[in-house]
């Protein structure tokens, strides 16, 4: 999002503004001209990987438009708005040390005297990019999901509340800080109408590849079956040689 003449207002700690103390309070103030699916996070260190994140969303002023081009469907960002987050054992400030120590992480002319656990393999993902020294752990869908083999196997999943034979919105964030998800909803297409805010010729695809950072606005036409009525969300990481789904 432009902060246009309010560049004070952008949040980066020791650039634009003093970091917010912990327990204080601080309140941002400009002009959101652009409509569509944003978020924030804090741009402190990997405090993001901690959960410092959240969804910002400006409604359009003429959605009419929209909707007497690609038809009419339900849009409640409260209910229909999913943030997307690699989640990690370790806290943001041994994740922040790790991918700042490259010597101890990449196995790079180790010192004689380094003490440490042996360095993480570098990971990949399905392109053949290099992604960092955090071998992907688990994923969470709006503060929800699975993690893995430790006990949080039975923890809640996130729940999308939805009518059968209706048309919605939906609005999904990468808020994560290394891998792409491949996102897709079983036995469901996804109409994609809008990518990082913008209204894009709307496209119909079977899954999303999202990235850290991205945002992408789709419709979903709901089944109008009795038969069944839950569907499961999946959210996979495109890391290599991970078999972890997110959840």
């Amino acid at each position: 999002m432009h902060q246009r003449n309010s560049n004070w207002m952008d949040g980066v700690e020791h650039v634009t503004q003093c970091g917010i103390p912990p327990g204080a309070s601080f309140t941002y103030i400009f002009k959101a001209e652009q409509y569509g699916t944003h978020w924030y996070h804090s741009h402190s260190g990997a405090q993001r990987t901690d959960g410092l994140f959240g969804a910002l969303i400006v409604k359009e002023k003429d959605i009419e438009k929209v909707i007497d081009e690609i038809g009419d469907f339900i849009d409640i960002p409260l209910q229909h708005t999913l943030t997307l987050l690699d989640w990690q054992v370790s806290n943001s400030i041994d994740l922040f040390t790790r991918i700042h120590s490259g010597i101890r992480y990449y196995n790079i002319d180790r010192a004689a005297d380094l003490r440490s656990n042996p360095a993480s393999k570098r990971t990949y993902s399905s392109d053949g990019a290099e992604v960092g020294p955090v071998p992907y752990w688990s994923g969470i869908i709006n503060g929800k999901g699975r993690h893995g083999s430790v006990p949080y196997v039975n923890s809640e999943l996130s729940v999308f509340e939805v009518s059968p034979g209706s048309v919605y919105r939906f609005r999904l964030i990468g808020a994560q800080s290394l891998y792409a998800y491949r996102f897709s909803i079983d036995r469901h297409t996804l109409t994609v109408i809008a990518t990082d805010g913008q209204f894009v010729v709307p496209i119909e695809v079977d899954f999303i590849i999202i990235h850290s950072g991205e945002r992408y606005d789709f419709l979903l036409q709901t089944k109008n079956n009795t038969s069944q009525n839950d569907y499961l969300i999946r959210v996979v990481t495109l890391e290599v040689n991970s078999d972890q789904e997110c959840c």
